[in-house]
């Protein structure tokens, strides 16, 4: 996958601020911690100022961080995320047994075909399993997940936290920078009505305008 400066900027400044809140370290600390003022560091790791090869090295060495896992173009390690991108890992994913047994790909066709609207078919609704629509603006659920998260029935719009904020922010932000078909998520400790469950969560991904939408299904385990 070629790689332009910006996204190759765009993939650094992601793995910067991944990494610093996996350590529970905030912008002004990570600032301290790296002999620099509060407001560059946030210039660098927002994108607005680049940074040279002595502020990378510092980083690593201050969060442990493997030099070349920083640099290259590769989602960050311990991120639990899966991506399937080129014809190959599509492929990959699609044989997964859970894939064929929900007929995931079928819907996500749909999706693609008719974006946003398919979130109100019944098609989605009355899905055996439970699926979520993400976009910028809105989630929607499907009747199952409703069902599991002790919603009331019917299809419907949702602001529900289905990740926690940090793992929402490094999901998406994950998958736009690096455009995945496919991805796979797994989140070791989801909160289900008070029990905390393992989930798989089996997502397609598609663009528009530098936006990403993508049609979600869950595996409670």
């Amino acid at each position: 996958m070629k790689n332009s400066p910006e996204q190759t900027l765009k993939r650094v400044v992601f793995k910067l601020r991944f990494y610093r809140e996996s350590a529970n370290v905030s912008q002004r600390e990570a600032a301290e911690k790296l002999n620099i003022g509060h407001r560059s560091y946030q210039r660098i790791e927002s994108g607005e100022a680049s940074c040279d090869i002595s502020f990378l090295h510092r980083f690593c060495l201050t969060f442990n961080v493997d030099f070349i896992d920083l640099a290259c173009p590769n989602p960050p390690k311990n991120s639990n995320i899966d991506l399937f991108i080129n014809k190959e890992e599509q492929i990959i994913f699609e044989k997964m047994q859970f894939v064929k047994e929900t007929n995931f790909k079928n819907l996500v066709s749909s999706f693609e075909t008719h974006s946003l609207s398919f979130g109100e078919t019944e098609l989605f609704a009355e899905a055996e399993h439970p699926f979520c629509i993400w976009t910028p603006n809105k989630n929607i659920v499907n009747n199952n997940l409703l069902e599991l998260l002790g919603k009331s029935n019917n299809t419907t719009n949702s602001n529900m936290p289905l990740l926690l904020r940090d793992e929402k922010i490094n999901a998406l932000d994950c998958l736009y920078y690096y455009r995945p078909k496919y991805s796979l998520k797994k989140i070791v400790n989801y909160n289900l009505n008070g029990t905390h469950k393992p989930i798989d969560l089996f997502s397609a991904h598609f663009y528009e305008k530098n936006e990403v939408k993508s049609i979600s299904l869950l595996k409670f385990n």
